[in-house]
């Protein structure tokens, strides 16, 4: 071999290693405050000539973080000095009192969240400062770029496509904007950092507001185990049935008893040492997009969508979860987005569709910080989601128009006179939308109404097709002459005591999980492949 070529590999085998998957969103070119939101183009400029904003929803996921369940990973990741992670973001805290609160605040005191409490050997879980799933420093340069990004789209002074005015647009009494926006997020220190570091890039500190002290912007939230911001079968157990439908299903089955599924699963078990397919995910992106080592057989990754052993367990695992959502028409993901929609439709989309200007309109932001459990399943209800997992923090934007008739003769291009658009991840996706002209940029707002007005809805009916069958007895009690009216107090009191001892461990529990709360499954042998494996906390991923 020359050395010439000697000289060639030797610059190109840095450059295929370096390579990192689409699912990191590594903050580049093609993921720039630049690239996020792109303008309207000419061509829709040019046939919407009256074209003016009217609101925004955003819906992103979190950035780059920690993993959340790193003893599921393969064998011996817990052992490798690389599963020792190390945090320098932190949350900064401090006490507000209420209007109606007898504490006053005279203090300017702050404190800083630090995960390094322990002495050794006591250890977090992940061994350093970080906790798990936190954000990690590429994940606030990630969100900071989502908040550029907004305001390069939506503040500006041109009055009929920026939403608000360079000048005074910021948050704090100071500001123009309080009351015209809302933010939402689940109680999870990533989606909590996340939405917040966005909204600082979008609405930044600058000379007309350096002043103001101790701003309180609302950020609404809720009990996490009660949070539909993600498919929460807790609250909605109508979930829980349709996941077992639809693993039941011979589209399922067919496609996890594959000679492909089957090969997968034999590497899983025998390389990887048993690891699962509910956290191979998120092992597998937690280390490769942090530089971290892979298992030999996972070390082999090249380019997204190509055949390294990397790729295809990543699709698998994909293509699990999404044949769940797009069961039977998105049934599983129109039920479980129905709350998270029916705000954006609340108090977005609807009020925009009577609306002539902004000035009538009492949101026109609206963000929603959540997890890819709240991006791709709120994709698969819209019916516009590529089965692909949504990258560390994905957003999905809905701008809303009013869009008048073109020059006045009575003839509009849109018959609600609201046109609306959608993008993802940078990528103009309205003409996906059933109902909507592919290839357009605009469709007619009334069209993605109408649809979510047919089940976008707090009030959704999560009750159980097929309830539980009653006992043999029928509930009599009476009717067992084995068991004495003492034996059935001692064994009410030994229930009652086990299921205290069960509750307090599956609470524990819970609160060490985090992502999602969705795909709680996991692909057995031969005998119980495709089959939930179902656990006592059944919603998380």
């Amino acid at each position: 071999m020359s050395l010439l070529l000697l000289l060639l590999l030797s610059t190109l085998i840095p450059l295929i290693t370096c390579t990192l998957p689409h699912y990191c969103s590594t903050p580049s070119s093609t993921f720039s405050s630049t690239s996020r939101v792109p303008p309207l183009t000419t061509s829709t400029l040019s046939t919407n000539p009256n074209l003016t904003i009217l609101s925004t929803s955003a819906t992103i996921r979190h950035g780059a973080r920690t993993p959340y369940e790193p003893s599921f990973c393969w064998s011996g990741y817990l052992d490798s000095p690389s599963s020792v992670w190390d945090c320098t973001t932190s949350m900064v805290m401090t006490t507000t009192p209420t209007s109606s609160s007898t504490y006053t605040r005279d203090s300017n005191l702050l404190f800083k969240k630090v995960y390094d409490g322990f002495t050794p050997p006591i250890t977090n879980e992940l061994k350093g400062t970080c906790h798990v799933g936190q954000l990690i420093d590429t994940g606030v340069q990630q969100e900071t770029i989502n908040g550029e990004a907004l305001r390069q789209a939506y503040v500006g002074d041109d009055v009929n496509l920026n939403l608000f005015p360079t000048e005074g647009s910021h948050l704090g009494s100071s500001g123009s904007i309080d009351g015209k926006v809302y933010f939402r997020g689940d109680d999870q220190q990533r989606t909590l950092m996340s939405g917040q570091i966005l909204v600082e890039a979008l609405f930044p500190t600058t000379e007309d507001n350096s002043g103001d002290e101790n701003v309180l912007v609302d950020w609404h939230t809720g009990d996490y185990d009660s949070d539909p911001i993600y498919p929460n079968s807790n609250i909605c157990p109508r979930l829980g049935e349709l996941q077992k439908e639809a693993v039941n299903s011979k589209d399922f089955q067919a496609f996890n008893n594959s000679v492909e599924a089957q090969e997968l699963e034999r590497v899983m078990q025998d390389d990887l040492g048993g690891a699962d397919w509910m956290h191979i995910l998120d092992c597998q992106m937690t280390s490769i997009c942090t530089g971290r080592p892979l298992p030999s057989v996972l070390d082999d990754f090249v380019e997204d969508d190509d055949d390294s052993m990397f790729s295809r367990i990543y699709r698998h695992a994909s293509d699990q979860l999404g044949k769940v959502y797009e069961y039977n028409d998105g049934e599983y993901a129109k039920l479980s987005m129905a709350p998270v929609l029916g705000e954006i439709l609340e108090k977005v989309l609807l009020p925009s569709l009577s609306a002539t200007s902004r000035s009538e309109l009492s949101t026109l932001l609206h963000i929603t910080s959540g997890h890819d459990t709240t991006v791709m399943p709120l994709l698969s209800a819209l019916r516009i989601w590529d089965t692909k997992w949504a990258p560390y923090a994905s957003m999905v934007v809905i701008e809303t128009y009013h869009a008048s008739d073109v020059d006045g003769s009575g003839v509009k291009n849109y018959e609600s006179e609201r046109a609306l658009r959608i993008v993802y991840n940078g990528e103009v996706i309205t003409g996906k939308l059933q109902g909507c002209e592919e290839g357009k940029e605009l469709c007619d707002l009334k069209v993605l109404v109408d649809y979510l007005q047919t089940f976008a809805t707090s009030n959704r009916d999560c009750s159980l097709s097929s309830p539980p069958s009653p006992s043999p007895s029928g509930g009599n009690e009476s009717s067992s002459p084995l068991i004495s009216t003492s034996g059935w107090l001692i064994i009410l009191f030994l229930t009652t005591a086990f299921t205290t001892v069960v509750t307090s461990f599956l609470v524990s529990n819970r609160i060490a999980k985090e992502e999602g709360r969705q795909f709680k499954a996991l692909v057995n042998g031969d005998e119980g492949r495709g089959e939930m494996r179902q656990y006592a906390d059944s919603n998380d991923i």
